[in-house]
């Protein structure tokens, strides 16, 4: 891309990048009238094309930002942790590493990797300072050759202090590059860091490529409607031909997508025309860490192209677990011409991959047969209340209301460390701070929860998590009460858990009051088994104690 008059270059790619369209957003800030110049060039002996779809130009900041393909010496101002055993080094594509990077796909684009010795060690990659954030999504790319006791996670940090993981990933033994996507918020400043724990085992590495920063939250683990991009499907290299990203504009595909039912809406698209028999598209997810039960959910059409043959197109689901061979879970070539649902269990005891295979049947088709998918959605737990299991049915609840008159009902505090919740009356120890009644009598023999900002260290945290719940309608909604008085506060954080996942629903911080404030938090439709977890943290004060009551579904 160039900006005329002056031809100044805001973005270029060299090379190879694949057999894929790729999403690109460029911010350009200019106070004088300009024009967009896109320009292509090729080499003699070059053999390829280069092209461009669906361009748009709109007012304010994109909605990636702080993106960093490390392709410069600065490495976008990352620097390494001052405390670790081992290093981040700033490599191109070789035996120490990947082959290629992600960026361009080539052995001389860049990459951060850490690589594996005899010795156990830690290397951390800490971004520049970030502003304070409701929630953020972070999506990066990473390789993570190395053994089950071999990890990478993605932390924050605030005040030099490492908050725990909000992603991780153990090891497996692959050099490809994968994409991976992390919802941060903060209140306060914070640095992104990555954090890479080797075995003593050589020849093993963790690299790291393009990392970028959107507004708003991730799409669940796998879950993707197709509205925006394709998340974090990805074609894999070696198939035959590829998925794309289509609407119901097109002259072949369904005429609409099944998340709003419209012509406009999105939907992933393989064409079972022109493709030699056996040809093959793979759309490949990322990696679930869900060691437990999954429940697989999408929405899928298939056309016949002649609509006098059955078996023109093919789709399978397959899972992979670490770097075993595939197991079929579902395969199909039923047409109907109508979008139909299908979920199955999932189970991998390392975590999984899931795989949707279009295979073609036919040799050569003179319609326009295609396979398409849709909504696809992975949960922890099982498919549908009926499936559930006693062992499963014995730890799922109704949803607890509670006003800690009697008890604290099915909440239970799971803080480590002195911050904790607990139930009290009569106001806290410091003065200041703290409530002096409850909310439920309005008295000083009325019962709450509580975390006291003189326990516990600075930054410290403390969680009351709920019961498992199943079974949340589109309206579900949490009520309850909190009180945040004092100089010293600092967040309340209202998170849905999901077998391994944590989605921050609802936060506050800072000062509210010497009173009770209405908080309402909507939970939405959720069929599988998911827990609340309610979270306060503290600052350098003491006078930081914060309370709640009355929980209401």
């Amino acid at each position: 891309w160039y900006k005329t008059h002056h031809d100044n270059i805001v973005w270029i790619r060299t090379g190879t990048q694949g057999k894929e369209w790729t999403y690109v957003q460029i911010t350009i800030q200019e106070s004088e009238p300009f024009k967009i110049k896109l320009s292509g060039s090729r080499t003699n002996e070059s053999r390829g094309f280069i092209t461009v779809d669906d361009s748009s130009l709109v007012n304010g900041e994109c909605t990636d930002h702080d993106s960093c393909d490390f392709e410069t010496l600065s490495l976008c101002n990352y620097e390494q942790g001052v405390a670790d055993n081992a290093h981040w080094i700033h490599v191109e594509g070789s035996d120490s590493g990947p082959p290629v990077d992600h960026t361009y796909g080539t052995n001389i684009g860049m990459a951060m990797v850490t690589n594996g010795t005899k010795l156990k060690q830690t290397a951390q990659l800490l971004s520049p300072e970030h502003a304070p954030t409701m929630e953020s999504c972070i999506r990066f790319w990473f390789c993570l050759a190395a053994n089950h006791e071999s990890s990478l996670s993605v932390h924050t940090m605030q005040s030099e202090t490492l908050r725990p993981a909000l992603w991780s990933l153990s090891g497996n033994v692959s050099r490809d590059w994968d994409v991976a996507e992390v919802t941060v918020s903060s209140a306060l400043h914070f640095m992104i860091v990555f954090r890479g724990e080797l075995d003593s085992t050589d020849h093993s590495f963790i690299a790291l490529d393009d990392i970028s920063i959107r507004a708003g939250i991730c799409q669940y683990t796998g879950s993707c409607d197709f509205e925006k991009d394709q998340c974090t499907w990805l074609n894999t290299q070696g198939d035959d031909f590829d998925w794309i990203r289509a609407s119901g504009h097109l002259k072949f595909g369904p005429s609409i997508d099944h998340t709003t039912q419209t012509s406009q809406g999105k939907y992933m698209l393989a064409e079972t025309q022109w493709h030699p028999q056996g040809q093959q598209a793979v759309l490949l997810s990322e990696r679930f860490e869900q060691t437990g039960m999954s429940c697989i959910t999408l929405w899928y059409f298939i056309k016949d192209s002649l609509q006098m043959f059955s078996d023109l197109g093919l789709l399978s689901i397959n899972l992979r677990s670490g770097t075993a061979q595939s197991d079929l879970i579902f395969q199909t070539s039923d047409s109907g011409n109508k979008w139909k649902e299908f979920s199955a269990k999932a189970y991998g005891p390392k975590g999984f991959q899931v795989l949707f295979h279009q295979v073609a049947i036919v040799v050569e088709s003179a319609g326009n047969g295609y396979i398409a998918i849709d909504d696809i959605k992975v949960v922890q737990g099982v498919c549908g209340v009926t499936e559930v299991d006693f062992s499963i049915r014995s730890i799922i609840k109704d949803f607890v209301n509670c006003d800690f008159e009697i008890d604290a009902c099915e909440w239970a505090d799971v803080s480590k460390g002195q911050f904790k919740w607990q139930r009290g009356q009569n106001g806290t120890a410091s003065s200041n701070t703290g409530p002096s009644t409850d909310h439920t009598t309005g008295s000083k023999l009325g019962w709450y929860m509580a975390v006291e900002a003189d326990n516990g260290d600075r930054y410290s945290y403390a969680v009351l998590m709920s019961t498992g719940m199943q079974q949340a309608s589109a309206e579900c909604l949490m009520e309850f009460y909190y009180h945040m008085y004092g100089t010293g506060i600092g967040e309340l954080r209202v998170l849905l858990r999901e077998g391994s996942r944590d989605t921050l629903l609802w936060i506050a911080s800072g000062n509210k009051g010497n009173r009770w404030n209405r908080a309402a938090v909507g939970i939405g439709r959720m069929p599988a088994v998911f827990q609340l977890l309610i979270e306060a943290t503290r600052t350098f004060s003491t006078l930081g104690d914060i309370a709640i009551d009355d929980i209401i579904f």
